[in-house]
């Protein structure tokens, strides 16, 4: 199963079941359900959404609520709602943030 092109930053959500990539090259993160059972992936649907220029870094808030993915492309950080049910991402109403040039990475405590 292929992620986008170049994956460069992988997440899991606080609750095991979803995992989340960016991929830097084609500017998109793609978006997979975990089978609790198995470990197998399922990609989501929609496969992937576009972020900008070159993701490098993705982290979910620790209520599992929202993904920020790094651009390092446009210097922003994209903002995603995660939907509780299904995993599929959702730009938030503002959907970027500015941010340093060239951000790389992200963190979030849980």
């Amino acid at each position: 199963m292929n992620a986008g092109k170049r994956p460069a930053g992988i997440t899991i959500h606080p609750n095991g079941l979803l995992l989340y990539v960016a991929n830097k090259t084609d500017g998109t993160i793609s978006g997979y359900a975990i089978d609790a059972t198995t470990g197998a992936l399922t990609p989501l649907t929609p496969t992937t959404l576009p972020t900008g220029t070159a993701p490098s870094s993705v982290t979910i808030d620790p209520l599992g609520q929202a993904l920020y993915a790094t651009d390092r492309g446009s210097s922003s950080i994209y903002q995603f709602a995660i939907n509780s049910t299904t995993g599929v991402l959702t730009p938030m109403t503002s959907p970027t943030v500015t941010a340093g040039l060239h951000p790389t990475a992200l963190a979030t405590g849980y």
